[in-house]
């Protein structure tokens, strides 16, 4: 364990790092290829007086530390760090400003091998459009439902729109293809991105075009709702 004159006193868990530090390079070392990775958070039960543990009703595990997790579709977690409040994420050297979603994304994907054409997927709480357009740019494929204000002004319907009628689903997409927006209703307003085709080319039929531009163009791909 941690020797009491390395501490950092920015890291709650500083005590457990170096065998935080020695798990991951071993589950990185023997995991297994695999396209599909999975971005999400994790409780880890814990009943001590750590100031990262949390009691969350809806979870399996209520009492814990919440851990960050990067897992193939087997389950198998290749990369974890434990949730730590806004110094989850460590800072990023881009001009871009990243929020701490965002963050978490970048840094538990950087430790993976390059030149592998990855497809992530992850929910609302890390996923945006410049985060897409970003991993598009390394060839890395990105999927998941997002928050209406991270979807870079894309005009899907509002959610009392939206919430109309059920099931039926409004899409747009860019012009050069990288990113596809699709909101529909199901129990609440849903909506998702995505930087591949495959979902797009699933989902489309007899697709009406509409060219929408602002910070960058969307052409709409579906109908509208009525």
């Amino acid at each position: 364990l941690c020797e009491n004159g390395d501490i950092d006193e920015n890291d709650k868990f500083c005590k457990v790092r170096p065998v935080i530090n020695h798990l991951k390079e071993k589950f990185l070392e023997n995991s297994f290829n695999g396209d599909d990775k999975s971005i999400d958070k994790s409780m880890l039960p814990y009943f001590g007086t750590n100031g990262s543990c949390q009691r969350i009703n809806k979870k399996p595990v209520h009492v814990g530390c919440k851990i960050l997790v990067l897992a193939v579709q087997y389950g198998y977690v290749i990369q974890f760090d434990p949730y730590q409040w806004a110094k989850s994420g460590k800072q990023i050297a881009s001009k871009t400003r990243w929020e701490l979603g965002e963050m978490v994304v970048l840094c538990l994907m950087k430790v993976l091998p390059p030149e592998v054409n990855y497809h992530v997927f992850m929910n609302n709480y890390f996923n945006s459009f410049q985060l897409l357009v970003h991993l598009g740019e390394y060839d890395i494929r990105a999927t998941g439902v997002v928050n209406k204000k991270k979807l870079n002004k894309c005009p899907i319907m509002v959610d009392k729109v939206l919430q109309k009628t059920r099931g039926p689903i409004e899409q747009y997409k860019t012009t050069n293809q990288d990113v596809c927006g699709i909101g529909w209703n199901d129990n609440h307003a849903v909506r998702l991105i995505e930087s591949t085709s495959k979902l797009l080319n699933q989902i489309i039929s007899n697709v009406t075009i509409r060219v929408w531009v602002l910070l960058t163009e969307w052409i709409k791909i579906s109908p509208n709702i009525a």
